[in-house]
């Protein structure tokens, strides 16, 4: 199928990028040297529920929202909608020259950016979705829920796990291919032929989320539902470290010096000590890093899930951003929590078998060298450890260390002590 797709130019009240988006002005490239000074700059007003993907080339930015493919010009700030849909967002974009290529969760796409033919590549049966999909110069491969891997036109991987394969990259010569499957199963494919490499580290049973190469291909990052990401000699297939922490999403910065990994909190490590040198969690639930990359000269980021926001040392790479101020209110968020997770059903404003929480405040630490926030941040994650005299091991749900991010425990904490009158 072929179908002539029109290119129209917007400005678009819902995504304030149009005024003069200029990189020519570039500030400072982040690096290991000045990356703790990395500051939140705000966020792109973005009327979208959802933002599925970003990707830059030298030139653009691209971004894919629940029903648009937007483009947007880094020399002059003119912004266009590629692609408009009525069903499935565009997922894992991919552009090779002029050709963009994305899928939905039934087809692979081809958009020629120049001339706006669109040509539909793949389309699934009725039964059987597209879970991930990456490209190289000359091939695409994808991943499909009945748990095959498939070269477009070509042969079928052999199928290693029932699990799907919901994490793709090729690295950059494109010889080989990193898998992450449901399972936490992951592999580098050979793709001439050679068989596979298990990489065995991840928990089994908890899904990959994402696999990155670094920009010389030496390095892959995999980031996992067991709370890790984990660095791999790609020669040897051996780990070479490992981070403690749950990330959706990972990107090396172009030269390769700096890992970014992001969730609800955007991280960045120098990966010539291993090292965390940034940390930022912002307390608006719109503004997280579930999508994340470096611009082309590595000055500033840009992350998107719900709002498009921007990071960097300096605003000078960015001053011709459009950017929205987004309060960072730590306590409301708290409040919001507090209610989200059934807190008041024990600690509440009248007398009750629980403690008031202005008296968990106050009374917050208790042990020799630890903080009152630390306390109770460990209080609402693992109770039965700090549990107060006279109350059962047990009386405090154990299962929000499983169900409840540090991000939101944090956000509790905040709200409790600010209920402390001597703060």
């Amino acid at each position: 199928m072929r179908q002539r797709l029109s290119i129209v130019t917007v400005i678009f009240g819902g995504l304030l990028l149009v005024v003069g988006l200029v990189v020519a002005q570039s500030g400072a490239v982040i690096t290991a040297e000045n990356a703790s000074q990395l500051a939140f700059l705000g966020g792109l007003a973005n009327d979208h529920p959802i933002t599925y993907g970003i990707l830059f080339d030298d030139s653009h930015l691209f971004v894919s929202t629940d029903r648009q493919i937007l483009l947007v010009s880094l020399d002059d700030g003119t912004m266009q909608v590629v692609w408009e849909t009525d069903a499935n967002p565009a997922l894992d974009l991919y552009l090779r020259d002029d050709v963009l290529f994305f899928h939905t969760y039934t087809a692979i796409h081809q958009l020629d950016l120049a001339t706006g033919d669109e040509t539909l590549l793949f389309e699934t049966d009725a039964d059987t979705e597209i879970r991930s999909m990456t490209v190289s110069e000359s091939t695409i491969v994808m991943g499909l829920d009945d748990g095959s891997l498939q070269i477009l036109d070509g042969e079928t991987f052999a199928a290693l796990t029932e699990a799907d394969a919901v994490a793709l990259a090729f690295s950059p010569d494109a010889s080989q291919l990193a898998v992450g499957y449901e399972d936490g199963t992951l592999v580098l494919w050979d793709m001439q032929g050679e068989g596979y490499q298990a990489l065995e580290g991840h928990r089994i049973g908890r899904a990959i989320y994402d696999v990155d190469f670094n920009p010389d291909g030496t390095l892959l990052a995999s980031a996992g539902r067991d709370g890790t990401i984990r660095l791999w000699d790609v020669a040897s297939g051996e780990q070479r470290h490992q981070f403690d922490v749950r990330v959706r999403s990972l990107d090396f910065s172009p030269d390769g010096s700096l890992l970014a990994g992001g969730d609800k909190t955007l991280r960045i490590w120098d990966l010539a000590t291993d090292t965390l040198l940034y940390e930022y969690f912002h307390s608006d639930s719109t503004i997280t890093a579930r999508n994340i990359a470096f611009s082309p000269d590595g000055s500033y980021l840009v992350s998107g899930s719900l709002r498009l926001a921007l990071w960097a040392v300096d605003s000078l790479s960015v001053e011709a951003f459009d950017i929205m101020a987004v309060p960072d209110n730590r306590i409301e968020a708290g409040i919001r929590a507090f209610r989200r997770y059934g807190c008041g059903n024990c600690h509440l404003d009248y007398p009750s078998s629980a403690p008031f929480l202005v008296e968990t405040a106050i009374d917050g630490s208790r042990i020799s060298g630890m903080s009152t926030r630390e306390y109770l941040y460990r209080s609402i994650l693992y109770p039965d450890e700090y549990v107060v005299r006279h109350y059962p091991r047990g009386i405090h749900p154990g299962y929000y260390r499983d169900t409840m991010p540090a991000e939101d425990a944090w956000l509790l904490v905040e709200y409790i002590m600010s209920l402390d009158p001597q703060n």
